[in-house]
């Protein structure tokens, strides 16, 4: 299938930006809504069948139209993406959908990084919730994978996408229709290998990267029974015996030893997720206080921070608001779990609650910062001293140089922690800024500029970006050079590509661009003819094509040539004139007579004679009987007047 050249125009709205992946049903490009104020992204995915056939042509309709029906319903679930429009162009199929901005998990999934319970139990949650809709919709993804799997950048959500390779199969309790083989080798179980996937070939490989997950294992690494065929993985994990039996049967190798749908692995999964709300009061150290001690606890023991709380909501600026809803949070390695906190509480609650906070350790401060902000006392102190400890934890990868966990951790961080948030934006610039110059000193110059330029502008550090955005691009233009003179001409112009707009090597990135796509055509150009002249020997001709190559790159090319066409020179004979043995012809001293004609006579019509006189010689003359007279020869000086015998 030959890709969409950039900046083609579709359906007169839809212009291509770039190829984002090639697969066995199409190709998937970024383009941008050219109709649309802004021309916000969109995803375009272009199913191009390989032969003309009339049967692979309404068969590869029929997968268009299935896939379109089925995003158009799937697409109303949020962690899907939306189908915006769909269309046929020169027998060719089109599908356009939302854009998500974000990283996949293969991102996040590094080798030899394990990730903690809460969040492999966290990232199953919010998958099995989609799949347990699109499974519902009688649908199965087949292709469930990291790659497919994107955490949203603005909430951080997981989102399912590249719905590719779905396909509407009638699910029963007897049987399953049998379409057409698609997966991912390692994610994709034996009965969708044989055509026949189920809804549990989706939890199984969901269960796959679970497994990568809680290991730090690669795809490759995962170990096989080769007695029962089933994945050996727990002597590389460390994780509590109910998630690891959660995890084992959603990966057993016949179906029917798994679990047959998406709602019974969140029954499954529920008790640990409680259990690690009910961690809150652990990790906040809250000490009990039986309700004897709180009746005949004097009021004013409350601290002085508690108190001004209270008084601080009871203020008119406050009298008139609800308390917000606050997300109720437990954190673990940056990853965060909301809970909405329950409205319904007695003022017998809120005062044991109030009493149990007041006990830790500056835990008041914490309550009335939240009084203040117009949270509910309780949660919001949690909530607050929750997204504290987060950023704490952010700030430690910091101070150790891990920037990229740094950033990491410091993303996660929930929007809506009020307090936390100003210093987290803070941190995460600072950290944004020191990666960046550590991917420059690895020579990843273009990684380098694309974390440098996400530090928004209010950032102090956004001052001393530019100079290092002029940095790194000249010694990207010098790389991009030293590829080009060496042939790597691709690897050039993409290094070309991304040296951002607003730096001091554009305009010279632009110049480059233009004359090597120019020179490189030219030098290939010349290049085929030699090649030709070389095949019909005509050695002159390749020589001279061969002399019109430049660069060092084709230059070398051109060697090869030159010396090629000069051997063969070289090897030809040398033109000498005939020898010819026969005897010698007579010498003629004037050239012979034009033979005459002779009209033949009126009475008879005989065949023309020619005469020709008789050739003569210039012999000497015959010798005589006699030989002839020997000279006298003289004196020179008795001589008077010669000619002197």
């Amino acid at each position: 299938m030959k890709a969409l050249l950039r900046g083609k125009l579709l359906d007169r709205r839809y212009r291509v930006i770039r190829t984002l992946a090639k697969g066995g049903f199409g190709e998937t490009y970024i383009a941008e809504d050219t109709r649309l104020p802004g021309n916000p992204g969109c995803v375009v995915k272009h199913l191009k069948p390989i032969d003309s056939n009339p049967k692979l042509l309404e068969n590869a309709k029929r997968l268009f139209l299935v896939e379109a029906e089925t995003l158009q319903r799937l697409g109303r679930h949020d962690q899907i993406p939306q189908l915006l429009a769909y269309f046929e162009e020169n027998r060719e199929f089109y599908l356009v959908q939302e854009l998500i901005q974000g990283q996949t998990l293969t991102q996040e999934l590094q080798p030899g990084d394990r990730w903690s319970e809460s969040q492999v139990c966290q990232m199953l949650q919010g998958i099995l919730g989609v799949l347990a809709f699109v499974h519902q919709h009688g649908v199965i993804h087949r292709d469930i994978k990291p790659d497919n799997i994107i955490r949203r950048a603005p909430d951080q959500a997981l989102v399912l996408v590249d719905f590719g390779t779905v396909k509407q199969v009638v699910v029963s309790q007897t049987q399953v229709s049998t379409t057409i083989i698609a997966g991912t080798p390692g994610y994709m179980p034996t009965e969708q290998g044989r055509g026949k996937p189920r809804p549990s070939s989706d939890i199984y490989a969901l269960g796959v990267i679970g497994i990568q997950a809680i290991t730090g294992l690669s795809l490759s690494q995962l170990q096989e029974d080769s007695s029962t065929g089933e994945l050996v993985w727990q002597p590389w994990a460390t994780c509590n015996d109910e998630l690891a039996a959660i995890l084992t049967r959603m990966v057993r190798y016949h179906f029917k030893d798994r679990y047959p749908s998406a709602e019974e692995v969140l029954q499954d999964l529920a008790p640990l997720l409680s259990q690690m709300d009910s961690q809150i009061d652990s990790q906040v150290k809250v000490l009990e206080v039986e309700e004897e001690d709180l009746s005949s606890a004097p009021t004013d023991s409350k601290p002085p921070e508690a108190e001004a709380s209270t008084e601080v909501q009871e203020s008119p600026d406050f009298a008139t608001q609800e308390p917000a809803e606050v997300p109720f949070t437990v954190e673990s390695k940056g990853t965060v779990i909301s809970r909405a906190p329950s409205a319904g509480h007695s003022q017998e609650a809120e005062v044991v609650a109030k009493r149990r906070v007041w006990s830790l350790p500056g835990v008041g401060v914490w309550v009335a910062i939240a009084a203040v902000l117009g949270i509910a006392g309780v949660a919001g102190a949690v909530y607050l001293l929750q997204q504290q400890r987060s950023l704490t934890e952010t700030q430690a990868f910091q101070k150790k140089g891990n920037y990229r966990e740094c950033v990491k951790q410091a993303q996660l961080i929930s929007p809506n922690g009020v307090f936390v948030s100003q210093a987290a934006q803070t941190v995460l610039g600072d950290c944004q800024f020191a990666l960046a110059q550590q991917l420059a000193k690895q020579g990843k110059y273009q990684e380098a500029i694309a974390t440098v330029n996400t530090i928004p502008a209010t950032h102090p550090t956004a001052q001393k970006r530019q100079p290092l955005l002029n940095q790194w691009s000249d010694q990207i233009l010098k790389l991009a050079t030293e590829n080009y003179q060496a042939g790597k001409f691709s690897q050039a112009i993409a290094m070309l590509k991304g040296i951002p707009q607003g730096s001091s090597a554009y305009s010279k990135a632009q110049t480059a661009l233009q004359k090597w796509n120019a020179e490189w055509n030219t030098n290939d150009k010349h290049l085929k003819a030699a090649d030709k002249a070389i095949k019909e020997k005509k050695w002159n001709v390749a020589i001279g094509e061969a002399k019109q190559l430049t660069t060092p790159y084709w230059q070398q090319k051109s060697t090869a040539i030159i010396q090629k066409a000069n051997d063969a020179i070289a090897a030809q004979p040398v033109s000498l004139p005939l020898q010819n043995n026969t005897p010698a012809q007579p010498q003629y001293s004037e050239p012979p007579p034009e033979p005459q004609y002779q009209a033949p006579s009126q009475a008879y019509d005989p065949p023309p004679q020619y005469y020709e006189p008789p050739p003569q010689y210039s012999e000497p003359p015959p010798r005589s009987a006699e030989p002839p007279p020997q000279p006298i020869f003289q004196d020179p000086g008795s001589c008077a007047t010669p000619p002197c015998l």
